[in-house]
């Protein structure tokens, strides 16, 4: 437990000579908020038309909502409340999953990003009822949960559920998890414990996270006094360190915000550090994509791959080859293409999405031994670039950073499960007996559209 979190400046009226820091731990230009919404407005996703969905999550009554609302009525030069809260002594409002588009000011137009708010996790749930709200957040992530569906903290939203989306576009899928922390509550076991599961499944995936502190006033009196006062809060560095450390989130990629709640204008510094958060996210969410259209192959260089090998009937009628090609949807093998070790020139693609399981078959020749012992399997995420050994002599390399995730079947195909973007790449069979080694299998992540 954050056992720091229960201490600090706000119970103190005199805090300690420790209570601020000698130097900020915290580096904001205070006087660049113009710059940041000239970003902001002028911001373009990788695609065309593409929404960046941020998607986010955390406690009861931590501040999504509020969140939400702040970033909105800074946007729009006014508070005002889009999404409804309820007051601090009321549990969370929130209960189904609702997306927020904000209007650009004076324009039909709206800003390319998504405000999806999902419902909150009790501080005091049960096992049951955590392993549930992991599920329906992996949903979420994945855009299978539409707008309006009510969320059952006994019951994950099963598939034959009218509110379940079948066929989720780039849009419905989240590009980036934010998880939302209130500053002055001290976080259970229990709650870090669900919140890195939910990390966990969001890395799977391919999904950057980040945090935003949220009541920052509420938590350190002399940051209420003077907000800008957070940049030397050894209090709120200390919190901040301590939820790095459980969370496994970076300490650069945790942000530190106070909402507006009861507020009836805008405050200049208050919107600064709602924009510096938001600007950070939605650079970060929008590297992420640029990284995995780097790793996707399109879908049409499978097609020309085989078109352009017209003769390959010819061929392969000669050598008594099979070539077999199978395109299935939904959790299962997008294509798997079967080939005869002995023929050279192929190269074999195989798609997936992010968290779908990928088996890439090693053909042996009829000769080698019949372990796989012999049996080694490389890697390289492009061409040019040296191969790093993932399997050797049919045993998964521990030092590879896909240990936990890789494993040999018995005919020492190379299985790797729930794949993200950064196992996209060329992968190659070797022999050691005979010397010989498979052409390489090319593992592509399918994009979302």
């Amino acid at each position: 437990m954050f056992n720091r979190f229960a201490v600090g400046c706000q119970a103190s009226k005199r805090p300690s000579q420790h209570s601020y820091l000698p130097k900020p731990w915290l580096q904001i230009d205070w006087g660049d908020k113009s710059s940041k919404l000239e970003f902001l407005k002028g911001f373009q996703p990788q695609a065309e038309g593409q929404q960046l969905r941020i998607l986010l999550h955390g406690p009861s009554g931590a501040g999504k909502s509020s969140f939400i609302n702040s970033v909105n009525s800074v946007l729009q030069g006014k508070v005002i409340r889009i999404a409804p809260v309820n007051n601090a002594a009321q549990a969370s409002f929130t209960k189904k999953n609702t997306s927020y588009r904000i209007k650009k000011p004076n324009e039909e137009s709206f800003y390319p990003f998504v405000l999806n708010d999902t419902m909150s996790l009790k501080t005091n749930s049960s096992r049951r009822v955590r392993r549930v709200h992991v599920k329906d957040m992996k949903k979420a992530m994945k855009g299978h949960i539409k707008d309006d569906y009510t969320f059952n903290p006994e019951c994950s939203l099963s598939k034959s559920d009218g509110y379940y989306n079948t066929s989720p576009n780039a849009n419905d899928k989240a590009h980036i998890l934010v998880c939302v922390i209130d500053a002055t509550s001290e976080l259970r076991n229990d709650v870090i414990e669900t919140i890195q599961d939910i990390r966990d499944d969001a890395t799977d995936l391919g999904i950057p996270q980040v945090a935003i502190f949220t009541k920052i006033d509420e938590a350190c009196a002399k940051t209420k006094k003077e907000i800008r006062n957070v940049c030397r809060s050894k209090l709120l560095h200390d919190r901040v360190q301590d939820f790095s450390e459980k969370s496994g989130i970076p300490e650069n990629d945790i942000f530190t915000i106070k909402n507006y709640y009861m507020e009836k204008d805008l405050d200049t510094n208050v919107d600064v550090l709602i924009l510096n958060a938001l600007k950070r996210i939605m650079e970060i969410g929008n590297e992420s994509q640029q990284k995995l259209k780097r790793a996707v192959a399109p879908v049409e260089e499978f097609i020309i791959s085989i078109t352009d090998q017209e003769m390959m009937p010819f061929y392969l009628s000669f050598i008594n080859t099979k070539y077999t090609c199978q395109f299935v949807t939904e959790n299962s093998v997008k294509v798997e293409a079967h080939y005869s070790a002995g023929f050279k020139g192929i190269r074999v693609h195989i798609y997936h999405r992010a968290g779908d399981d990928a088996v890439l078959p090693c053909n042996r020749p009829s000769s080698s031994s019949s372990s796989c012992s012999t049996v080694n399997w490389l890697y390289r995420i492009a061409e040019g670039l040296n191969p790093q050994q993932e399997v050797q002599r049919g045993n998964v390399v521990q030092s590879s950073s896909k240990a936990a995730r890789l494993s040999v079947d018995n005919d020492c195909s190379l299985i790797i499960n729930n794949i993200t973007a950064e196992d996209a790449g060329g992968y190659r069979c070797q022999i050691e007996d005979g010397g010989s080694s498979d052409p390489d299998v090319y593992l592509n992540l399918l994009s979302s559209e």
